[in-house]
């Protein structure tokens, strides 16, 4: 509990890598408490996702949260709310990585259409630059949701 709370105090101050020290630490406490198949265990897989998920290290948060749903699913019935919570955090990483991958093939391809055109020449890709805000603002909306999520994780 207490690499938790010091954890948490970390991710307050911006500190992330010292964040993601002390979530290890406190896993492998748990584990070694609670065993691998416990609330405990799962909560710190999901916090490390969490965690994970906000250093842009996206294989180690999908990684981590299977982790928890999977722990969850083994002690809980699969019908339980944080079962159902836990993949719904599972699935908003996973649509906020595939609009990161989608804005950022968007991106790539827009800067080379438009790489020599003249200054003060409408762009015909008007379509392409909606279609890359209305990606924007979803991505906005996961992240929003995934950063209620973890004040919940807090709480």
């Amino acid at each position: 509990m207490i690499f938790t709370n010091l954890a948490l105090m970390y991710q307050d101050i911006e500190k992330q890598q010292p964040a993601i020290n002390c979530l290890f630490e406190a896993h492998e406490r748990n584990v070694l408490m609670y065993g691998a198949d416990s609330l405990k265990v799962a909560n710190s897989y999901q916090s490390l996702a969490l965690a994970h998920f906000d250093i842009n290290d996206f294989k180690k948060a999908v990684e981590f949260q299977q982790k928890s749903v999977s722990v969850l699913k083994n002690v809980l019935d699969v019908e339980d709310p944080r079962v159902k919570d836990a993949e719904t955090i599972l699935e908003k990483i996973q649509v906020s990585i595939a609009h990161r991958n989608t804005q950022s093939a968007i991106q790539s391809e827009t800067a080379k259409k438009t790489f020599g055109k003249p200054k003060g020449k409408k762009d015909k890709d008007s379509e392409r630059v909606k279609e890359e805000r209305k990606l924007q603002d979803q991505e906005a909306l996961s992240a929003e949701e995934l950063q209620k999520a973890k004040v919940t994780i807090k709480k």
